[in-house]
């Protein structure tokens, strides 16, 4: 390419246009020109900026890694420049470039760019374009960030989702058969004359299920307490009751009203106890699972606020719990939720599906700093005209050079793919700008503490039933 072709085709950009023609000339005896094919990598994400690019012939594409795959952020095609944010800001590439179609590119090193920045048209055009490349990066990768979220929570609903559905199915499945023997065991009663004994023992069978819960240890030596008890009186397969007693909150006690009776009318009243015993189990298990099912929709429902207005009073503890819901499943057996909720707190005038995603994304970023074993913590108290909500985690903490960074745009302290680095960024833009409150983070070795404050809607008040909660594991 000659240097008249080279100036033309820096003419051909916005940014190099204003430029007079001397400056241009020389700008094009500086720069590079190359060809590079379909596929190819023109600049690195994380690389060192010390050049940009003019395009002249073809097309590239900008990348983000996020979350373990490259997400597209944006195309430049003739006359546009790639690479000068990085090299403006002295910061390493934000984004991968990449050649969809063979293409022609004209390099510019820094000290070129310095001599086009001096001039004010140039500068004035370069800071528009970065400016708007800017925006839109945020702007696709913020959506991208929905998506990924949205997704995140799904999978965690399918396996919520999928426990209790299991556990309706078991008991279902197995109650038909435990319903027969049932039948079985009262027409043996009937038959032997033995009605009144039938209606004492369901009248035992409902007390026993009134009963506190035991404990594993202590259902595993009532079950074979019964075992003894039941050998004792001549039941065959004693220990096959004796489970289902036990499960039941049936104790070796309760069956001393049966002493006395006829080895025949043991044998019938304990088939009729244990088929009673295993129908009222399997009917307890069925309701919890229908249960469980309707708080996971529950909380769905409150964490989209479908079918709502889009500005209303919103109580904070309940968009809190909603968001521990659909987050349960990311909760291991070594994770400590503890909750410090205030008794009484000012409702919040705001989105509550907005707000609903900054708790999600805060609680989900602490529940990943703890790792396999911590404790994460949410605190909440009324302020002056108000509310603050802490959410606390003993993890490693955030380094004291970080820490002015997590709000910046596509910053992240996560492994590289783990984050688009506009989780916080989000955050603060929903709770400042959407909701004229407050986010800070206050962070050392061992505990980081993110502190939202919001201002409350005078007009109503919420409550939470238990003001100081503690929760582990699946419980959260």
């Amino acid at each position: 390419m000659s240097a008249t072709q080279s100036t033309r085709a820096l003419r051909g950009s916005e940014l190099l246009e204003a430029l007079p023609q001397d400056l241009l000339d020389e700008l094009a005896s500086q720069g590079t020109r190359s060809r590079v094919e379909a596929g190819a990598i023109v600049l690195e994400e994380g690389a060192v900026a010390d050049a940009m690019f003019v395009v002249v012939e073809g097309e590239l594409e900008a990348h983000k890694r996020v979350g373990g795959s490259w997400v597209a952020v944006g195309t430049v095609g003739p006359g546009e420049l790639v690479g000068e944010l990085g090299l403006v800001s002295g910061q390493p590439r934000s984004v991968r470039i990449q050649a969809t179609v063979p293409s022609v590119l004209v390099r510019i090193d820094a000290v070129a760019l310095d001599a086009v920045l001096a001039h004010p048209g140039a500068a004035r055009v370069a800071l528009a374009t970065a400016t708007r490349r800017r925006e839109t990066q945020e702007l696709l990768l913020r959506e991208h960030g929905r998506m990924a979220t949205l997704g995140t929570l799904t999978a965690g609903l399918l396996h919520e989702l999928n426990n209790p559905a299991a556990a309706v199915h078991r008991a279902v499945t197995r109650l038909s058969d435990v319903l027969d023997a049932e039948e079985r065991a009262s027409a043996a009663l009937v038959a032997a004359g033995e009605s009144g004994l039938r209606s004492r023992l369901a009248v035992l069978v409902e007390g026993a299920r009134r009963s506190p819960e035991q404990g594993p240890l202590a259902q595993a030596e009532a079950e074979e307490t019964l075992r003894r008890f039941l050998d004792q009186r001549g039941v065959a397969r004693a220990w096959v009751p004796a489970s289902a007693l036990a499960a039941a909150g049936i104790t070796a006690e309760h069956l001393t009203m049966l002493d006395g009776t006829e080895p025949a009318t043991v044998d019938r009243a304990v088939a009729w106890l244990a088929a009673r015993a295993d129908r009222a189990r399997l009917l307890d298990e069925a309701a919890t699972g229908v249960e469980r099912v309707t708080e996971i929709v529950g909380a769905v429902k409150r964490y989209a606020h479908h079918d709502e207005a889009p500005v209303q009073d919103v109580a904070v503890h309940d968009g809190l719990e909603a968001a521990l819901t659909l987050l349960r499943h990311k909760v291991g057996a070594g994770i400590a939720i503890t909750r410090d909720y205030a008794a009484t707190l000012p409702w919040i005038e705001g989105h509550p599906g907005d707000l609903n995603g900054v708790w999600t994304n805060l609680l989900d970023n602490a529940i990943d700093a703890v790792g396999e074993k911590g404790e994460v913590t949410i605190a909440t108290r009324a302020i002056d005209d108000g509310v603050e909500v802490k959410i606390i985690d003993d993890g490693p903490g955030i380094p004291p050079d970080r820490l002015d960074r997590v709000f910046d745009p596509f910053y992240t302290t996560k492994p590289v793919g783990a984050g688009t680095g506009l989780g916080l960024a989000t955050a603060r833009a929903v709770v400042v700008e959407g909701h004229r409150g407050g986010l800070e983070i206050e962070s050392h070795s061992g505990r980081t503490a993110v502190i939202v404050t919001l201002p409350g809607s005078r007009s109503r008040v919420s409550s939470a039933d238990d003001g100081r909660e503690q929760a582990r594991s699946g419980d959260g």
